[in-house]
């Protein structure tokens, strides 16, 4: 709501521009923050440089959805598959992070609190990022 507040007066309906504005602000501000406290003590000893490594690897992805392998040339020399694979279930512990699943065909998604068909998280899988990542990052859906 604060965000909502710091766009819009309050004195007439709230527009899609000021509702996009506020999500915007939300994801840059709040959103960002909380992920990187939850990666921040993933790693055993001095391990901000990694986490602030693979953090900006995300930022660098083609798409909001992808796989564990396509962050490798990015975080070569910076982060083992053992630490990645921590990384990234810590996104997905925090719920910053889905893991694809296809039933009979059709494609779902799994959060942490919402598992619409099934699962937990699996490092060979397909992810999406929360919309409010992609929003922040401005990557493309």
């Amino acid at each position: 709501m604060t965000e909502v507040k710091g766009v819009h007066g309050g004195s007439s309906q709230l527009t899609e521009a000021n509702a996009r504005e506020s999500v915007r602000r939300y994801s840059e501000t709040y959103f960002i923050r909380e992920v990187g406290n939850g990666l921040a003590r993933v790693l055993p000893g001095a391990s901000a440089t990694k986490v602030a490594a693979f953090i900006e690897s995300l930022t660098t992805l083609q798409s909001r959805y992808f796989q564990a392998t396509d962050l490798n040339e990015e975080l070569a020399g910076m982060l083992d598959q053992t630490e990645l694979r921590a990384l990234l279930k810590q996104l997905y512990t925090i719920g910053a992070l889905g893991v694809n699943t296809t039933v009979n065909g059709t494609r779902h998604v799994n959060f942490i609190y919402r598992r619409t068909a099934g699962g937990g998280f699996s490092f060979l899988r397909e992810y999406t990022l929360h919309n409010s990542l992609v929003v922040a990052w401005n990557l493309h859906w």
